[in-house]
């Protein structure tokens, strides 16, 4: 007498087991990447648009004679982004060379926009120009 045995073996069923937990195993990995990727993204974004409305801010504001900083005006900085600025000074002539100490008058003015994600890993920044206009 014979028996037809139409079943699965152990060692069958181990080796599906197996292809589809690494099948699963690299899907969970591959969205895990992909929300990383989208969030740096989005902070990447997001520091962008801070420094330009933080620079067209500066522009827009009256030149200070040997002005620390300038501060923002109606620029909304989103959590998770810090802004800061950092002001160099250089007498005017054919070549300026900016420092961190005000010659006074009518000097340049190099406005330093930063912005930094608070997990550190998106920094950007832009420099800007002001010049007294007399």
């Amino acid at each position: 007498m014979r028996h037809n045995e139409a079943g699965v073996t152990l060692v069958e069923l181990i080796i599906t087991v197996v292809i589809l937990g690494l099948a699963v195993a690299g899907i969970v990995g591959a969205l895990g990447t992909a929300l990383t990727a989208s969030a740096i993204n989005r902070q990447q974004t997001d520091a962008e648009a801070v420094i330009r409305s933080y620079a067209e801010s500066v522009q827009r504001a009256t030149y200070v004679t040997c002005a620390t900083s300038y501060p923002p005006s109606g620029v909304v900085v989103p959590v998770g982004i810090a802004a800061s600025t950092t002001v160099a000074y250089a007498a005017p002539s054919t070549a300026p060379v900016f420092g961190p100490s005000c010659p006074g008058g009518t000097a340049l003015q190099r406005v330093t926009i930063t912005a930094t994600s608070t997990d550190g890993r998106t920094v950007r920044a832009m420099s800007i120009v002001k010049r007294s206009p007399s």
